[in-house]
């Protein structure tokens, strides 16, 4: 089996509170970089994908067109409203326009595309109720096949729910004879800190992580496989437990 937790936010195949009950027992067999094991509160969205960034325009007020951008090629579920499913860009990935006055959009305000649950059809949108208070107001014209990008379903992806923690671990390797972890927390303070297991010859060799212990065999090489025997303790950085 091989460990299939990735990036910063961990994202894998199920919420990462199952992760962690479903990784313990187990035997991952892992290689420099991976992300083998997670822990905190997220949740499963869909998710939809642009084959590469994006930049148009779109009608608004008065039908006076505007420019708009989508500076990701993800974009998650957000909500439904009406016959729409709304995915959105990431804070900081979506902007709008307009060449007289610039920017159109407050904090909290949001671009990406819609889709109608009925028929398929899809829509780039545009929604600067914030800047526009205390109207709401939401622009969107129709994605058009051949002239705009393409955009695929590509399944569901685990995210940390707003103002969560997510804390796991990855494999560094092998150096100087010691097995290297490094330990992440994400939320509403970053951390990490890399601890190094002398290699003893003693098989299997046990490890332990704010509380967390691990056995690990077969180090050959980069890789080895590592089983979970008992999940984080305590709460993290603020409150670590060592035994």
């Amino acid at each position: 089996m091989v460990a299939v937790v990735s990036a910063a936010i961990f994202s894998h195949a199920v919420p990462a509170t199952e992760l962690a009950t479903s990784l313990v027992g187990k035997e991952l067999h892992v290689f420099p970089g991976d992300k083998f094991y997670a822990e905190g509160e997220s949740e499963e969205v869909p998710v939809l994908e642009l084959v590469h960034p994006f930049e148009g325009r779109m009608p608004g007020s008065m039908r006076i067109p505007f420019s708009f951008a989508i500076d990701t090629r993800r974009l998650l579920f957000k909500h439904r409203s009406g016959d729409w499913d709304y995915f959105v860009a990431p804070e900081g990935k979506g902007r709008a326009w307009h060449g007289l006055i610039g920017n159109v959009l407050a904090d909290g305000d949001t671009v990406g595309v819609r889709v109608n649950f009925r028929d398929d059809t899809k829509e780039w949108f545009v929604d600067n109720s914030n800047y526009n208070r205390p109207l709401r107001t939401i622009y969107h014209r129709k994605i058009r096949p051949g002239k705009d990008v393409e955009i695929s379903d590509v399944g569901r992806q685990t995210i940390m729910l707003t103002g969560s923690r997510m804390r796991g671990l990855e494999y560094l390797g092998i150096r100087d004879n010691q097995l290297r972890i490094r330990y992440e927390e994400f939320g509403a303070e970053d951390r990490r800190e890399e601890f190094l297991f002398p290699i003893t010859g003693e098989v299997p060799l046990l490890i332990g992580v704010m509380g967390l212990r691990a056995e690990v065999r077969d180090i050959q090489g980069a890789s080895a496989r590592i089983k979970i025997i008992r999940e984080f303790q305590g709460n993290g950085f603020a409150d670590p437990v060592s035994k």
